[in-house]
């Protein structure tokens, strides 16, 4: 945030090299841990099969980054900034049950890894059925607190959030449980799957924001 103070004329710069230096720092740093003063060995067999495995996840998470990205871009660009700001705010909201869900997810998989690996499948089901439940539930107190907290927070220009936070919420909620089922697929190697239904599901949404958006 100072560098976007500093750098008047370039605010953009300032917040990448703010968001990014950190990151390129520790990674520096814990490379030169790595190497210096290491003779690295490389074993082929393992390169090969993280290559087999991580390979496929570049174009997941690129469709990642569209499906988070491409609705701002698209209602800037055919809406105006103005709009644009309304649904970055409305999303903001709805994304609140998205954070909690995968903060849950965060300790749900180590423990269903550790499930899979020792075959608990029945376990695994009827905790996941708990599971999504409290996602429901989260989804579904968001929706009735949301009105709410957009008139207490937000000033009257943003009250057309009221109208596309819920369906926001309820896209949230399935996006929560695609994470939910794709730690099934990641325990099982299948990349590729992976990366091809978040392909899809980045093109669709291209798509349908072209068609509907304008």
């Amino acid at each position: 945030m100072g560098l976007s103070y500093v750098l008047e004329n370039d605010k953009y710069i300032g917040r990448v090299i703010g968001l990014d230096f950190v990151y390129l720092l520790v990674a520096v740093c814990l490379i030169v841990w790595m190497f210096v003063g290491r003779k690295p060995k490389f074993k082929t067999k393992y390169v090969k099969t993280t290559l087999a495995f991580t390979i496929p996840i570049i174009p997941h998470l690129l469709s990642q980054m569209v499906l988070t990205q491409c609705d701002l871009v698209m209602i800037s660009y055919f809406c105006g900034s103005s709009k644009s700001g309304i649904y970055s705010m409305g999303h903001t909201v709805g994304f609140l049950a998205l954070t909690v869900m995968s903060q849950i997810m965060a300790s749900w998989s180590p423990w269903v890894y550790r499930r899979m690996e020792d075959k608990e499948f029945k376990t695994i089901f009827d905790n996941s059925k708990l599971i999504v439940l409290v996602g429901a539930f989260i989804s579904i107190g968001l929706l009735t607190i949301s009105t709410e907290l957009i008139k207490i927070f937000l000033t009257d220009v943003y009250s057309p959030c009221i109208y596309i936070v819920p369906t926001l919420v309820v896209a949230m909620f399935f996006q929560f449980i695609y994470i939910f089922v794709y730690d099934f697929q990641f325990f099982n190697k299948k990349a590729k799957s992976i990366a091809a239904s978040s392909i899809v599901a980045a093109i669709f949404n291209l798509i349908t924001n072209y068609i509907f958006i304008p």
